[in-house]
């Protein structure tokens, strides 16, 4: 089983304490979900370090407990887009591209097999 949805959140000025803070953690977590009899999923294992505008990211890979993490730009945290300079750009074009999917579909199956059958589908989604 795994653990599911952890988020964790770092503030740190030095780039190797945080570094450090983080391996610390992954660590102390990796053993408690050990100890729960949970598995951390390391495919799902992702870092995100926020910036400035005016910042350059860092490509400073995490290592530890056999787990390789390498910084991204952007990940999918319950369903939200969130990049590393919190620009809304890619989630607004997630959700616009969901919805274009959805209202499409909606369309079909509307003509298709009627209203109360395309509801069905509405709140599903």
């Amino acid at each position: 089983m795994y653990a599911d949805d952890t988020t964790v959140a770092f503030s740190e000025d030095n780039d190797t304490l945080l570094i450090e803070e983080i391996e610390n953690t992954i660590t102390h977590l990796d053993n408690r979900f050990k100890d729960n009899n949970l598995t951390m999923n390391k495919g799902k294992t992702h870092i995100v370090k926020l910036l400035f505008r005016t910042e350059d990211a860092t490509d400073e890979t995490i290592a530890c407990n056999s787990l390789v993490v390498a910084p991204k730009k952007g990940v999918k945290l319950l369903r939200v887009q969130v990049d590393s300079r919190l620009d809304w750009r890619g989630h607004v074009g997630f959700v616009a591209s969901v919805l274009s999917r959805c209202s499409y579909a909606l369309a079909i199956l509307s003509r298709t097999v009627g209203v109360s059958a395309s509801l069905v589908y509405y709140y599903a989604k």
